[in-house]
């Protein structure tokens, strides 16, 4: 083969510098602050080729710990699939994905990964099956007891140390509400705020909860929360309405549905792909891999 195959990126400061560039010119983003800050891990591996010291193909493996069913399951995500424009037509993707199968299709419970329409032809010759995801809405407000709403709630400030260190003391709690959810992976969480969810924090200071949330209009959208105590999901939801909303989206699967709608999901970019021939609980389930944990 005429280009170099590295597995082991993130500690080779020019195979990084290469990669980087690469994901950054399709996908818009850079894992280089985050690799200097120290919350990197090794959970993430790039499979990338380089033509020198350029990369010009990737898919990244992401090894990831998955509670469901009061069981952990180690589950690999692939993400960060690209070739560079230049190099297309080469089979590239190909060699990456047979690459990535034999090193890790008998080393995981399932593998899974998230596709966008342009592609959704390639993943079935690898084995892979689209299954559907389904979402669950709050519309009733008598449900969330606004009235005995007490709880003292602000947005965090991660620029801060002290708040940073309480929303990494939360994430440790996991959360008790979600019936599929990705765990001890704070390095995740950490780069997701790099991107925008450090704006969606809120610590309930009284229940020593953390509620990853984003108001959209007239909208809650819940991305997930971190918490151990008796209060049920819309009791700590109450805490985050105000009489402008008029829905909560719950984007994890509530383990309790009860008062919630629930909606088969669809987005032309996040289509769902399964590995045949290794557990798949999506074809047995209602499920929705929550937006937090994409990769």
């Amino acid at each position: 083969m005429k280009y170099e195959l590295c597995k082991n990126v993130m500690t080779d400061d020019k195979k990084r510098k290469g990669f980087d560039a690469l994901i950054k010119q399709t996908f818009k983003l850079s894992f280089e602050k985050w690799y200097q800050n120290g919350e990197w891990g090794d959970w993430n591996q790039p499979y990338t080729l380089y033509d020198g010291e350029k990369a010009i193909a990737n898919i990244t493996v992401n090894h990831m710990k998955v509670l469901y069913k009061d069981k952990i399951r180690d589950y690999i995500q692939l993400g960060g699939v690209v070739t560079d424009p230049e190099y297309r037509g080469q089979g590239l993707s190909r060699l990456l994905m047979k690459e990535v199968q034999n090193d890790w299709k008998n080393k995981c419970d399932a593998m899974f990964l998230m596709a966008n329409k342009r592609v959704t032809e390639f993943y079935p010759k690898f084995g892979f099956v689209e299954e559907s995801q389904y979402r669950c809405i709050w519309k009733n407000e008598k449900d969330l007891e606004v009235h005995n709403r007490d709880l003292t709630v602000r947005k965090l400030d991660l620029s801060q140390k002290e708040d940073k260190e309480i929303l990494l003391r939360c994430y440790e709690k996991r959360n008790p509400f979600s019936k599929f959810q990705f765990i001890d992976n704070s390095s995740l969480l950490q780069f997701y705020c790099y991107y925008g969810m450090d704006a969606c924090m809120y610590y309930l200071k009284e229940e020593d909860a953390v509620v990853v949330a984003e108001y959209d209009q007239d909208k809650i959208l819940c991305y997930d929360i971190y918490y151990k105590g008796n209060k049920s999901l819309l009791q700590i939801m109450a805490h985050l309405w105000n009489e402008g909303i008029s829905e909560i989206d719950f984007l994890f699967t509530p383990i309790d549905k009860q008062g919630l709608q629930e909606q088969k999901y669809f987005d032309e970019d996040t289509h769902l792909f399964v590995l045949s021939g290794k557990e798949n609980v999506f074809s047995c389930d209602k499920l929705y891999v929550p937006d937090i944990s994409h990769t």
